[in-house]
């Protein structure tokens, strides 16, 4: 994988880690649940094998990727808009 993205995107995917690794650690309970569901996200984005399918296919792909990604959330969204229930 470092040949393929090179050393420097390598240390930066890394400390993005490292600082996300650190936030959720010291995060207070009530944001574990966002920090959580946000790092999920970026790492499913990170690992799409069809963003150029995507932009070959589909007009707007932004408004796509918002879409969905609103649905992959609205669990952890709904969990958080109901206090007491996690």
């Amino acid at each position: 994988m470092l040949k393929e993205i090179g050393l420097l995107r390598s240390m930066i995917r890394i400390f993005i880690t490292a600082l996300g690794i650190i936030i959720l650690i010291t995060a207070e309970p009530r944001w574990i649940l966002a920090i959580t569901a946000i790092l999920l996200l970026g790492v499913y984005h990170n690992n799409r094998k069809d963003k150029v399918f995507l932009r070959s296919q589909i007009k707007s792909p932004v408004r796509f990727y918002q879409k969905e990604y609103l649905s992959l959330s609205l669990p952890f969204i709904i969990t958080e808009s109901f206090p007491g229930f996690h």
